[in-house]
């Protein structure tokens, strides 16, 4: 079948009516002045039948200069087989899909997948015609062209097959498709094929979605030449693997002090296989593993389980926690790594707002005292204290939380230091206390829910005095203390009940009530419930 890549250039055989025009032109007639003598210099009947015979192939010539022209720029094409009995096989533009996700790292045939892909690539280039034009697209998470444009020089592309890198997380085959027909849409030979060469796994097409199915119905019609796709498997046909993975590391904190217990969590997962299968899998701190740290992890077929370990980091510094298993034939996903930072002690910055002569009488004092003990030569928390006149942008200096301790109010640059702070990950505590102004921080540290304070500081309250409606009036008001329910943040939880630290004992006399801003609103409303809360803490009860 005849086809044309520029269907529209063929607009241009309307030029072939300019010969006949010029030629209709030339014959006009003219005004006939007889002569005597040119009865002498009149032509045969076989001269001018010559004559006007060269002029005919004269315009027959010119017709077909022009009609050539118009075909060429359409650029017409053979296909079927009509095309076969004038070509072996035509020029092709190629783009090879290369699968590099994890799962063809998979070594359990003696060769892994993704080395076969490699030397099955490096055959398909050999066997190419100069005339052929190629490129690679290494699909993993974010599909990488070798070059910018399809290439004759195989060289190129020998090399890049070549230094590919080893198989590592998801590779996106959908993506990296898209990408190849992007690449042939610029080709210029007349056949073009898109060879995907993958290890079959699903795993690559799982974020395939109608979005894709449409992108790739446009680029074929968009595509002068739509490329064949054409897909090789890399894994001979066997029973479904078995393989065991480490999943991503939960750590219970990232910043830690030395000697401070920390715990790490993880799942491991089996992925096929038919039986229950007991997994070693140990704990490994700086690439070395710690003999005592190691637990037998019982796995059900196609589920997973979860294994924790506790450890203690004897000196400062950032420091790689591993979790592993023995190898399996898929390496690349047999462990988990993180980073856990050590400090000497964890730098904190007190802001001091009711300075005292008298140090016991400081706002700062006993909490200085409790997290930073003077007879602890190594303590978790190391404690600055400097009073708000003081505090500038450089005292923070390497201070990972700053405590606002019944601060009345900062300055504007103050304050825009302490903003930065938080924005780079710093920590903020807020304490309040007699010396606040409520306005000041609802306008600048609340700021209608998008400042520093998630709630804004309501009414001061105080501990009832009198009984409450309904109780004896003989009888003493129950005491203000710490609601155990309301402690379950992460953080907080070690001091709800049960603990002997006395802190769900300890009363309180007054306290801020805590507002919110209402859903879709500025107002504020107070929290949910009829308990009350206390410095941002915690709900009291009576």
């Amino acid at each position: 079948m005849l086809d044309f890549l520029n269907p529209w250039m063929l607009a241009g055989l309307a030029g072939l009516a300019l010969p006949v025009i010029a030629h209709l032109l030339s014959r006009r007639k003219f005004d006939v002045v007889n002569w005597g003598a040119m009865q002498f210099l009149e032509l045969s009947r076989t001269t001018r039948r010559r004559v006007r015979l060269e002029e005919l192939l004269l315009l027959l010539l010119r017709m077909a200069m022009i009609a050539l022209i118009a075909i060429a720029l359409a650029r017409p094409w053979l296909s079927g087989s009509v095309a076969a009995l004038f070509s072996t096989r035509p020029a092709c533009d190629i783009v090879i899909v290369l699968d590099s996700s994890y799962s063809t790292d998979w070594a359990g045939d003696g060769r892994t997948p993704h080395l076969t892909a490699r030397a099955w690539s490096r055959s398909l280039l050999d066997s190419l015609a100069p005339s052929d034009a190629v490129t690679l697209v290494d699909a993993r998470e974010t599909p990488r062209p070798a070059l910018d444009s399809l290439t004759h020089d195989f060289g190129l592309i020998h090399t890049a097959v070549e230094e590919l890198p080893a198989p590592n997380a998801s590779g996106r085959l959908n993506e990296s498709v898209l990408k190849a027909f992007q690449l042939t849409s610029a080709g210029t030979n007349l056949s073009r094929q898109i060879v995907i060469v993958t290890d079959g796994q699903a795993r690559g097409w799982q974020s395939v979605d109608e979005h894709f199915q449409l992108q790739l119905d446009e680029l074929r019609e968009q595509a002068t030449v739509a490329p064949e796709i054409r897909v090789v498997n890399t894994r001979a046909q066997q029973p479904t693997p078995v393989n065991y993975s480490v999943d991503r590391l939960e750590l219970s904190r990232e910043v830690t002090v030395a000697d401070f217990p920390i715990r790490i969590r993880t799942k491991i997962r089996n992925s096929g296989g038919k039986a229950v299968s007991t997994v070693l899998t140990h704990l490994e701190i700086d690439g070395q593993r710690l003999g005592e740290q190691t637990r037998s992890v019982r796995v059900h077929p196609g589920g997973e389980a979860q294994v924790e370990f506790e450890h203690r980091f004897r000196r400062p510094g950032c420091h790689r926690v591993t979790v592993a298993i023995d190898g399996d034939n898929l390496t690349v996903d047999d462990r988990s790594d993180s980073i856990v930072e050590v400090a000497a002690a964890l730098p904190v910055l007190m802001i001091d707002g009711s300075p005292h002569p008298d140090p016991t009488r400081s706002e700062t004092f006993f909490a200085r005292l409790a997290v930073s003990p003077p007879n602890n030569p190594a303590p978790w928390i190391a404690v600055r204290v400097v009073s708000v006149p003081e505090f500038r942008s450089d005292s923070i200096g390497s201070a990972q939380v700053v405590v606002l301790a019944n601060v009345a109010s900062l300055s504007d640059s103050q304050t825009e230091a302490l903003t930065t702070f938080v924005a780079n990950g710093g920590g903020l505590a807020v304490t309040l206390g007699d010396q606040i102004k409520p306005a000041w921080y609802n306008m600048t540290l609340f700021a209608d829910g998008t400042g520093l304070l998630p709630v804004s500081v309501g009414e001061f309250a105080k501990a009832p005095t009198a009984p409450l409606p309904g109780q004896d009036e003989n009888e003493p008001s129950p005491p203000v203390t710490i609601d155990s329910d309301s402690l379950k943040l992460p953080w907080i939880s070690r001091f709800q009940a049960g603990s002997d630290d006395g802190f769900l004992s300890a009363r309180f006399t007054n306290w801020y009530r805590l507002q919110e801003v209402a859903e879709g609103g500025e107002t504020p409303r107070p929290r949910p419930g009829n308990k009350r809360r206390a410095g941002g803490l915690a709900p009291f009860r009576y």
